[in-house]
This record gives structure tokens, C-alpha cells and sequence, in this order.
């Protein structure tokens, strides 16, 4: 072989293994690229399923509550309106016998 033979071997083969080396490497991480992203996507769709039903399950509980509220209301205003009018015919009995002994 003559010199130009082996100088173009000496440099040749090397570069083109190197290349052959990045084309391997680039393939390779385009591969796990889309795992990646396969993953990422699977992982997505789960958490949004996940919220979606816990959305639903605290909306569900979020109307149990409002209707145990708007009981508890009905039920105090009942109460309070008792009491109120209890205090009323107190009040009346009291200003009664005071009219009473105010007259004699």
C-alpha cells in the first residue's frame, strides 16, 4: 500500500466509525424520546382521570353538605322563631302584671 492509501485509511476509518456511532446514537434517543413521551402521555391521562373522578366525588359531597346547610338553617330558623315568640309572651305576661300592680 502506498502512503495515500493508509493516510486515507488511518483518517477514513475512524470518521466513518465515529459517524456510524452517532447515527446509532441518534436513533437510540429518538427511541427513548418517544418512550418518554408514550410515558409522559400515559402518565397525563391517569392523573386527569384521577381529578376528573375526585372532582366528582368532592362535587358529590360539596351538595350533601349544602343540603345538610339549608336543613340546619331551616331547623334554627324554626327554633329562633320559637324562641322568639316564647320571649314575646313573656315580655307580655311581665308588662301585664306590671300594668297591674301600676294600677293599684
Amino acid at each position: 500500500m502506498d502512503e495515500t492509501s493508509k493516510l486515507l485509511l488511518t483518517v477514513g476509518l475512524p470518521t466513518i466509525t465515529i459517524l456510524v456511532g452517532i447515527l446509532i446514537n441518534n436513533r437510540q434517543l429518538e427511541q427513548l424520546d418517544r418512550h418518554f413521551n408514550q410515558q409522559f402521555t400515559s402518565l397525563r391521562n391517569e392523573m386527569n382521570s384521577q381529578i376528573s373522578s375526585l372532582r366528582t366525588e368532592m362535587n358529590g359531597q360539596i351538595s350533601s353538605l349544602s343540603v345538610q346547610i339549608s336543613s340546619l338553617r331551616t331547623e334554627m330558623h324554626g327554633q329562633i322563631s320559637a324562641l322568639r315568640n316564647e320571649m314575646i309572651a313573656r315580655l307580655e305576661r311581665v308588662e301585664g302584671i306590671l300594668d297591674c300592680a301600676s294600677t293599684t
